[in-house]
């Protein structure tokens, strides 16, 4: 993580249950969402 990374999800990295290796992963995940609008 660089700098700006640090700074942005300091928040979350202090988290206990996240850390610096669960925000890792969290920035490596893909998220996929499709809308079928009004179905």
């Amino acid at each position: 993580m660089d700098d700006n990374q640090l700074l942005r999800y300091s928040r979350h990295i202090f988290l206990p249950e996240i850390d610096i290796d669960g925000q890792k992963k969290i920035n490596s995940a893909k998220v996929l969402l499709i809308g079928l609008g009004a179905l």
